[in-house]
């Protein structure tokens, strides 16, 4: 695994030391990121934990945008990922990870629910030890349609979903919508709304740049 880190300061790349990689597939990096407090953080799994498409163990690929260090976090060793489950990194209270975590009760494809689980992780010292992270589950839902597809990220107290399984809507001017739903975690109260349909969308928090990405220059090879 070759890893670069693009420099805007100097207008070059440079490769980063991954050793700490090892044993962790290029592959099996999601594409289900998230940066937080000076952090950016993936999914990830070794080899090992794939078996007939399933993934068997939860892991965290963190990298130190600072130090430009790679680290490998395990995840909630309460978290099954083995059965009928999806979960998404986000941030809670801007500055902690966050798994939001929504396993299906009942049997594939006719499950009969889903619950909705929030931990977040806090870190204890620099020690390499894995007792330096420490997860803690803070919210767990009541039973909710089981036809939530994966949830997207958190904005403030809430959970961002797609709706699945639901028959096509159109507006006043005939345009495709789609459903998304909100869940607050301080009042348990959920919300349906209404956004314009398109192929392959995502729920991102934004956050201005503190560099002016319009002054970036490129160079043809």
């Amino acid at each position: 695994m070759v890893i670069e880190v693009y420099s805007l300061s100097i207008g070059s790349w440079k490769e980063i030391e991954s050793e700490s990689l090892k044993g962790v597939s290029p592959s099996d990096i999601i594409c289900n990121w998230v940066t937080v407090n000076g952090r950016i953080f993936w999914d990830a799994a070794t080899p090992e934990d794939k078996e007939d498409g399933v993934y068997r163990t939860c892991l965290i690929l963190s990298f130190d945008i600072a130090l430009e260090v790679f680290t490998v976090i395990p995840g909630p060793p309460q978290l099954d990922v083995s059965g009928g489950f999806e979960f998404t990194l986000s941030a809670y209270d801007d500055n902690k990870l966050a798994i939001i975590y929504v396993p299906r009760v009942g049997r594939p494809p006719k499950y009969l629910y889903s619950l909705i689980h929030l931990w977040v992780l806090e870190e204890k010292g620099t020690s390499s030890s894995t007792e330096r992270w420490i997860w803690t589950k803070i919210y767990t839902s009541n039973p909710c349609p089981a036809k939530f597809d994966v949830p997207r990220t958190m904005w403030g107290n809430k959970f961002v979903f797609f709706c699945i399984r639901e028959p096509s809507l159109t507006n006043e001017s005939g345009g495709e919508m789609e459903n998304r739903f909100s869940l607050s975690i301080i009042t348990n109260e959920g919300k349906i709304f209404e956004i314009p349909q398109c192929y392959g969308s995502w729920a991102l928090n934004h956050v201005e740049s503190l560099v002016p990405v319009g002054n970036i220059h490129f160079e043809e090879p």
